[in-house]
């Protein structure tokens, strides 16, 4: 019990930090927060999620390619629509996709 009690702090440390440097803007016309990071992008929609209509997190992979998470709290968000529209795909409130070049943030 303590090692995760332990666990759960370092994370809430780490998305703290993550935090630090979310940027506020629009992503396809939609208010977003852009967070540049590989982990943790439900949290950050629980964080970020009554501010915005959607947090997208993004990071450059190994091979050279983004990586982008789409996720959203709203009903009135298919973020998953977003995603078909750069290749990707996933659900309502959860989606993504993987491009070539980075996409423009607003």
């Amino acid at each position: 019990a303590q090692n995760g009690a332990m666990g759960l702090q370092r994370d809430s440390i780490i998305q703290g930090r993550i935090a630090e440097h979310v940027r506020f803007g629009l992503f396809c016309g939609i208010r977003a927060a852009f967070i540049n990071t590989s982990v943790f992008a439900n949290e950050m929609a629980d964080r970020f999620g009554d501010e915005v209509d959607m947090v997208v997190s993004w990071h450059q992979q190994q091979n050279g390619t983004f990586r982008y998470s789409l996720r959203t709290r709203k009903a009135a968000v298919d973020v998953s629509t977003l995603a078909q529209r750069f290749g990707g795909g996933g659900h309502a409130v959860a989606a993504g996709f993987v491009v070539d070049e980075m996409v423009p943030l607003g």
